[in-house]
């Protein structure tokens, strides 16, 4: 879960977690959203951020905005919605970090197995990364024991 304190660092650092075409995006429609994030108007952003991804579908920033919005606001069908639009928008050019964020939000929906199974994926990917390792130990821990770990070959 993200405390709201946290989000305006997190969404100024959206920019991360995939590249972007559109500049223009970045300096209104980002800047807009983190705008209504400081002011705690959630469901402004919200609004803002799912208008963003409707009219630029193709530009993985407003789909990054939009998972952010909805993970604080604990909309995590939406999140999970937004993430997955990002990860087929990057075709496996995800960066660690976007990984780290669906795992999670699958974890908030209850979906450890699933979220087992992404990780592991990303772990292939990136076997050094720290904050999946730590993801990895955090999900072992909320794994039932007859599920394989993330990371194993089972």
């Amino acid at each position: 879960m993200i405390a709201i304190e946290q989000t305006p660092s997190i969404l100024r650092n959206a920019v991360f977690m995939g590249p972007h075409r559109d500049k223009h995006f970045e300096l209104t429609h980002q800047s807009e959203i983190l705008r209504l994030v400081e002011l705690n108007r959630i469901d402004a952003a919200r609004t803002l951020a799912q208008e963003t991804a409707e009219q630029c579908p193709h530009e993985e920033i407003s789909w990054v905005m939009l998972s952010l919005v909805c993970e604080v606001q604990q909309d995590w069908q939406a999140a999970r919605a937004a993430l997955e639009r990002l990860l087929e928008l990057q075709d496996r050019k995800s960066p660690p970090s976007v990984h780290l964020h669906y795992v999670r939000v699958l974890r908030c929906l209850g979906e450890n197995l699933l979220a087992t199974a992404v990780l592991r994926s990303a772990l292939q990917l990136w076997p050094e990364d720290t904050m999946l390792l730590n993801e990895q130990n955090t999900l072992q821990k909320h794994t039932p024991p007859h599920a394989p770990a993330a990371g194993s070959n089972k």
